[in-house]
């Protein structure tokens, strides 16, 4: 019966895995899964405080509700997402104070602490009276998130081992749905600030291959989609093959191109002047690839660069397989039974796995935690129950696991069996680690641009890179944070408005049109004025919106206009 029952939750289990991708998905499957199984369960989540539980998925068969429609009344629209203290139910306290499963053979006295005479109770207690009943903790990243209750005749209390591990299966779906939230969020701020960026970008192999681009460089030559530019080479941009290898020169010496000004071709072939800035970016186990702006100086005389970073894409969550379950003889050291899907992880036989002590199957670091938790264990120290390991397979690769353990103890008290359930949770750590190396990279793009970038946040400063402290002559970043753009500026700006009038109504445009450019005078730390060109570009970073903010030193260019000026009048006077 037991094979059986464990056959049939490591379906459901997959199920869930499959359609890990938000949490509302993992919730309809434990609901159709529990109700194709001929049971009755729920889930119920502690809220942040850690002090309540919400419930948040309810399975009862159909053919219950419609037989009763105020039982379908009271769960559907009074129990879903009713708040409790757990603390006052006694099995769950239980339950999550020693994460451990625990086994009732009617879980009446548990409904009615988790109503407490707040909601009629009474169809509820004729449903789930004298009906066995397996309670159990979710466990994330070593830590109580919940409780999984399942109710039905199949259930024993030699079964809990089972509904344990597909309590974890729940657990590292819910898991898995919020980091594939977290991440689709992350990739999509990053499209976003890369397409509807207002300055033209692009991404490039030294090659040619055009990788990608934005919609400003395509309309910048000409071209009516991004798409269209991607299908081209970076080489038919360029008025002469000179040009490109030129650049391509300059760009593998130094690393960067700043100011480099060349004639681009338009799709009609007519020139267009550009300053072009570009970096070279090695390593990420990827190809080398040239990251660049381009700016028109053929309409507008003038100098600008914003280089923002384009985010890699995020490799997609792989479904986890069905749980591995083996026990330990953990006075001998030695593995005494394995289940097939446990094989199936580690690459061996049964019988090659039996002949293998744990410490076999774990890298050095993984070992050294488990003889740890040995030694705090055989001197009476409490350890949990959940541990990660890094586990070795028959041919040498290695992948993560999650593992719980349940320890059966001898008359001496020492522990002398585990049962152990295992998890691979080998794309949870790498997507982590993709999701570190992200917003390292995405700091580093943003800290090394050779142009000075700010993030205004509502009117102040948060945050500039190397080049902004460089331009204001400032030694540090505090000097700059939380000062408003008047604070670095004079009282007025040449066109006679206070600056700090001007600053707001800059600031409202740039929100409006999404977006906006104007000439701007601001002042270094040493007092001398000089007079900028400013982009200032909406966006929404780590869930707070703000204004990407590029500053553009145009003081050579206001002394050649002037020195026009002066040639003119000189001229019309004579």
């Amino acid at each position: 019966m037991n094979a059986k029952l464990l056959d049939t939750f490591n379906a459901a289990a997959i199920a869930l895995q499959q359609t890990a991708r938000s949490e509302e998905a993992v919730f309809h499957t434990f609901q159709e899964q529990i109700i194709a199984l001929g049971m009755r369960g729920s889930i119920s989540l502690l809220d942040e405080s850690g002090k309540n539980l919400a419930i948040r998925a309810i399975a009862i068969p159909v053919s219950l509700l419609q037989a009763n429609p105020i039982l379908k009344e009271v769960l559907l629209k009074k129990i879903m997402g009713y708040t409790f203290a757990w603390r006052e139910v006694e099995a769950f306290a239980r339950v999550i104070h020693s994460e451990q499963a625990i086994y009732l053979l009617d879980n009446s006295a548990v409904i009615r602490q988790v109503l407490s005479n707040k909601l009629p109770a009474k169809d509820i207690l004729a449903t789930f009276k004298n009906i066995p009943t397996a309670i159990a903790p979710l466990i994330s990243e070593g830590k109580v998130s919940g409780i999984l209750n399942i109710a039905g005749e199949a259930l024993r209390p030699n079964t809990l081992s089972i509904v344990q591990a597909f309590a974890n299966h729940i657990a590292i779906a819910l898991e898995n749905a919020r980091l594939f939230t977290a991440l689709k969020k992350r990739e999509e701020e990053y499209r976003l600030l890369f397409e509807q960026n207002l300055a033209p970008i692009y991404l490039t192999t030294p090659e040619g291959q055009v990788l990608n681009c934005n919609n400003a460089f395509a309309q910048l030559l000409g071209y009516k989609s991004r798409e269209e530019v991607m299908s081209c080479r970076a080489t038919e941009f360029y008025f002469t093959s000179a040009d490109r290898e030129t650049f391509l020169a300059k760009l593998k010496q130094r690393g960067a191109v700043n100011g480099f000004e060349t004639r681009m071709r338009r799709k009609d072939g007519s020139p267009v002047w550009v300053l072009e800035e570009a970096t070279l970016l090695r390593g990420d186990g990827q190809p080398a690839r040239i990251h660049g702006t381009v700016i028109d100086i053929t309409e507008r005389k003038q100098s600008e660069e914003l280089l923002r970073e384009s985010e890699e894409r995020y490799s997609q969550l792989v479904q986890y397989a069905p749980t591995g379950i083996c026990e330990i003889d953990l006075l001998n050291n030695r593995c005494i039974s394995a289940n097939d899907v446990m094989c199936e992880y580690t690459g061996y036989t049964r019988e090659e796995f039996l002949s293998l002590s744990p410490l076999d199957l774990l890298t050095e670091a993984s070992a050294q935690k488990f003889f740890d938790r040995r030694i705090k264990m055989r001197s009476g120290e409490a350890v949990p129950n959940t541990v990660e390991y890094e586990v070795k397979k028959k041919g040498g690769s290695k992948f993560w696991v999650f593992l719980n353990a349940k320890y059966t103890y001898n008359k001496e008290g020492v522990a002398a069996k585990a049962t152990v359930v295992i998890h691979d949770i080998t794309e949870r750590k790498r997507a982590e680690e993709a999701l570190k190396e992200s917003e390292e990279r995405f700091r580093r793009l943003f800290e090394d641009s050779a142009d000075a970038i700010l993030l205004l946040e509502g009117d102040r400063f948060t945050d500039c890179n190397r080049a902004a402290l460089k331009m204001l002559r400032m030694e540090s970043k505090d000097q700059l944070r939380n000062t408003h753009p008047a604070d670095i500026s004079p009282m007025r700006q040449p066109d006679g408005q206070l600056s700090t009038e001007k600053a707001k109504k800059m600031i409202a445009r740039a929100w409006a049109e999404n977006g906006h450019r104007f000439e701007w005078a601001h002042i270094r730390a040493n007092g001398e004025e000089f007079p900028v060109e400013v982009l200032l570009t909406p966006m929404v970073h780590q869930g707070k919106k703000m204004l990407h903010t590029v500053w553009r030193d145009i003081t050579s260019r206001k002394k050649l206009e002037e020195q026009l000026r002066q040639s003119q009048k000189m001229g019309f006077n004579v």
